[in-house]
C-alpha cells in the first residue's frame, strides 16, 4: 500500500511538473509556504501577532537567513525569524534538515490541498510521520489568511507619482471551471520605491469592477496620482474620470503596438512598426504632445490607405503621448504598462502550478502572498533613475492637487 502511494505521490509531481513547465515555479511556492509557516510558529512561541503590543519581554528582532535546502531547481534559504531573546528555535525548519528529500512532496499537497487545517495535519503525519498540535496548525491556517487580509487593506500612500492598472485570468472552479480576472494595480511611491497597491478577484473585466477598484483605493488612502498607465480597455478612462479627475491617462505603447500589427499582413508588419516608433521619438527630450499628434496624423495617413481599420485605433490621440508630460529621462518608464506585465508574468508563473484553483478564496490567497513576497525581496528598494527629475515629479503632483480657479465677469 505504501509503495502504491508513493508511486502515486511520484506521479502527481512528475505530472506538477510537466504542466507548469518549470521546477523553479515548485521552489517558488516553497519560499511562500515555508516562511508563512515560520511566521505562524513563531507567533504561537511568542503570544501575539503582527501589529499588536506584546506584554512579554520577548520580542520580535526580524530575520535571519537558513542555510542551503534543497529544492527541485538548485539550492535556496528561507528568512528565518528571530526573537531578542534568542529562545525561538523553529520546529518546522528542523523537520526541513532532516528530510530535504521531501520538501518538495510537501510543497505540493499543501498547495494542492488547499492548506485546510486537517490537511496540513495530514501531509505533516504523511511526510514526516509525526503529529502537530492542532493549535501549531491552526496558527499555520490563519497566519495565511490574516496576513492576506491585512496586506488587502493596508493603508496607501496619500500621493503617488503614477499607477499602473491591468488585469490577468486565472482559472477558478465554481460549478464549472473557467478563467477568471484579478485587477492588479501597481503604484510608484513618492520615494520612488514600487508598490503593488491591490490585487481584486472580479470574474470579469468591466467599468464597475474598475470603478470598484478605484473606489478601493481612494478608501485606503490613494488621493492623488500624476497619471494611470492603462490597457486599451475603454470603459477604464470612465472609471478614471469619476474617481481622479485631475489625473491623466496614458495608453499602454506596447498594448497598441500589438494591436495594430494584428490587423496587417506578414510582410508589413517590419515596416509599420518602424514608421510608428517614429511617431513615438523617444529620443527627443524637447518633444511635445502636439507634436507627437502630428507624427501620428501622417502614420495613420499612409497606413490607413491600405489598412482603413487603423484610422479607427486613435480615437483619442492625446491618450498616447502622455507619457510626454514626464521628464525625459522617465518616458520608457510610463508610456506602457511593462513594471505590470512583469509582475503579472511572475503571478501567472506561480499559479500555472495549479491546473485550477477550487475556489476564488483559495486562488486569491495564493496570488496575494505571491504578491508579499514579491514586495518584500523585489521592491524594497527605489528606482534610483528616477532620483534626477524627482523634483520635477514632485512640481507636477502639487499641481494636480490646486483647486481649479473660477474667473466671472463683473
Amino acid at each position: 500500500m505504501q509503495r502504491d502511494y508513493n508511486a502515486y505521490l511520484e506521479k502527481s509531481v512528475l505530472d506538477l511538473l510537466q504542466y507548469s513547465k518549470s521546477e523553479r515555479v515548485v521552489d517558488d511556492l516553497l519560499i511562500i509556504v515555508f516562511e508563512t509557516m515560520l511566521k505562524a510558529e513563531q507567533k504561537g512561541f511568542l503570544g501575539y501577532g503582527y501589529g499588536e503590543s506584546p506584554d512579554e519581554e520577548n520580542k520580535r528582532n526580524g530575520y535571519r537567513r537558513s542555510s542551503l535546502l534543497k529544492g527541485l531547481s538548485g539550492m535556496f534559504r528561507l528568512n528565518i525569524p528571530r526573537d531578542r531573546m534568542g529562545l525561538f528555535k523553529p520546529m518546522f525548519l528542523e523537520l526541513l534538515k532532516d528530510q530535504t528529500d521531501k520538501i518538495n512532496e510537501v510543497a505540493f499537497k499543501l498547495y494542492v490541498k488547499g492548506l485546510s487545517t486537517k490537511e496540513i495535519s495530514d501531509v505533516v503525519q504523511d511526510i514526516y510521520g509525526k503529529n502537530v498540535s492542532k493549535a501549531t496548525i491552526s496558527n499555520i491556517t490563519n497566519e495565511m489568511l490574516v496576513e492576506v487580509d491585512k496586506w488587502q487593506n493596508k493603508r496607501l500612500e496619500n500621493e503617488y507619482y503614477a499607477v499602473y492598472i491591468d488585469a490577468i485570468r486565472v482559472p477558478i472552479r465554481r460549478d464549472s471551471v473557467s478563467k477568471e480576472c484579478f485587477y492588479v494595480v501597481l503604484g510608484l511611491r513618492t520615494d520612488l520605491k514600487r508598490e503593488i497597491l491591490g490585487i481584486y478577484q472580479i470574474p470579469e473585466e468591466h467599468y464597475q469592477g474598475w470603478e470598484e477598484v478605484l473606489e478601493d483605493l481612494r478608501r485606503r488612502g490613494l488621493q492623488n496620482t500624476i497619471m494611470f498607465i492603462t490597457d486599451e480597455l475603454k470603459e477604464i478612462e470612465q472609471a478614471i474620470s469619476t474617481k481622479y479627475p485631475r489625473s491623466c491617462i496614458q495608453r499602454c505603447i506596447t498594448h497598441k503596438k500589438r494591436n495594430i500589427l494584428r490587423k496587417v499582413r506578414i510582410q508589413d508588419k517590419r515596416e509599420i512598426m518602424h514608421d510608428f516608433n517614429k511617431v513615438l521619438s523617444m529620443n527627443e527630450p524637447m518633444d511635445t504632445i502636439e507634436k507627437a499628434v502630428g507624427r501620428l496624423d501622417i502614420f495613420i495617413e499612409k497606413w490607413a490607405r491600405i489598412y482603413p481599420s487603423i484610422k479607427r485605433m486613435f480615437a483619442r490621440k492625446r491618450e498616447y503621448f502622455n507619457y510626454i508630460r514626464f521628464p525625459y529621462l522617465m518616458r520608457r518608464m510610463v508610456y506602457t504598462n511593462n513594471w505590470i506585465e512583469n509582475l503579472n508574468r511572475q503571478i501567472k508563473r506561480t499559479t500555472k502550478i495549479r491546473g485550477s484553483f477550487p475556489n476564488p478564496r483559495s486562488a486569491e490567497k495564493l496570488v496575494v502572498l505571491k504578491c508579499i513576497e514579491l514586495e518584500e525581496n523585489y521592491m524594497k528598494y527605489p528606482v534610483t533613475a528616477i532620483l534626477p527629475a524627482q523634483e520635477r515629479l514632485d512640481e507636477m503632483l502639487n499641481n494636480i492637487k490646486q483647486p481649479v480657479l473660477e474667473t466671472h465677469n463683473t
